[in-house]
C-alpha cells in the first residue's frame, strides 16, 4: 500500500512535529511570550503542506499555496529574528545594571572612610547637632503640617512656623531667603536634607538681623 519510503517520512515528519511542538510549548511556558505561540501556530499549514505533498504526490499544487508556504516561511523568519533582536538589546542593559552593582562597594567604601554620600541636615546649619531624641526636634513627621498650610504669605508667620518645629530664628530666616520667602514647606526641606549646603547659608548667617 505504501512504500518503506514514504512511511520512513511519514514517521520522520511526524517526530519532528511533534518535537518542535513540545519544544516550543516549553518556551510558552518559560518566557511566557507570544512569539512561541504564534511559531505552533504558523507551522500548522506547512506540516499540512507536507503531508499532503507525501501521501498525494499526484495531485498538482497551486500556485497560490506555494505563495502561502512561503509567505508562512517567511513572517516565521521574521518573527525569529526580531525576537532575537530584541533579546540581544537587552543585554547593555543588565552589564550596565551590573557594572552599578561592581561600583557599589567602592560608594560604600568611601562614605566608610568619612566621604558622605549627601549632606546631613545635622552639619549643614547651626544649632541642629542636639539631641534627635527630643520630641520636640522630631520634625520629620511634621512635614504634613505644611502641606496644610502652603500659604503663609507674611514673614513672620513663616518664621513662628520654623521656630515651632524646633530651629532658631537666624536659621529660619536663612532657609526662607534661600527659596525666596515662597513656601515654608521649601524651607524646613532645607533645614531637614540641606540640599543646598551649609557654606553659603553659614556665610550669610552672619549678616542677617532678626526680624
Amino acid at each position: 500500500m505504501f512504500s518503506l519510503m514514504q512511511l520512513l517520512l511519514t514517521f520522520t515528519i511526524g517526530f519532528v512535529g511533534f518535537s518542535s511542538q513540545c519544544v516550543m510549548t516549553i518556551g510558552m511556558q518559560k518566557e511566557k511570550s507570544a512569539t512561541a505561540s504564534l511559531v505552533r501556530q504558523s507551522l500548522c499549514p506547512v506540516f499540512a503542506l507536507l503531508w499532503q505533498g507525501l501521501f498525494f504526490p499526484d495531485e498538482s499544487l497551486s500556485w497560490t499555496s506555494f505563495a502561502g508556504f512561503c509567505t508562512i516561511l517567511l513572517g516565521l523568519a521574521v518573527t525569529v529574528v526580531f525576537k532575537a533582536f530584541r533579546e540581544s538589546s537587552h543585554k547593555p542593559k543588565l552589564y550596565y545594571s551590573h557594572v552599578q552593582s561592581e561600583e557599589k562597594p567602592e560608594t560604600q567604601d568611601m562614605q566608610e572612610d568619612g566621604t558622605p554620600s549627601k549632606l546631613d541636615h545635622t552639619q549643614c546649619l547651626p544649632s541642629l547637632a542636639r539631641d534627635s531624641r527630643d520630641p520636640a526636634l522630631n520634625v520629620l513627621g511634621k512635614r504634613s503640617f505644611f502641606d496644610e498650610a502652603p500659604g503663609v504669605d507674611r514673614e513672620n508667620e513663616m518664621i513662628e512656623l520654623l521656630q515651632k518645629e524646633g530651629f532658631s530664628r537666624r536659621q529660619a530666616v536663612l532657609a526662607l531667603e534661600e527659596v525666596g520667602w515662597s513656601s515654608p514647606k521649601a524651607a524646613l526641606d532645607i533645614l531637614l536634607d540641606c540640599k543646598y549646603g551649609d557654606a553659603a547659608l553659614q556665610r550669610s548667617g552672619d549678616t542677617v538681623e532678626d526680624r
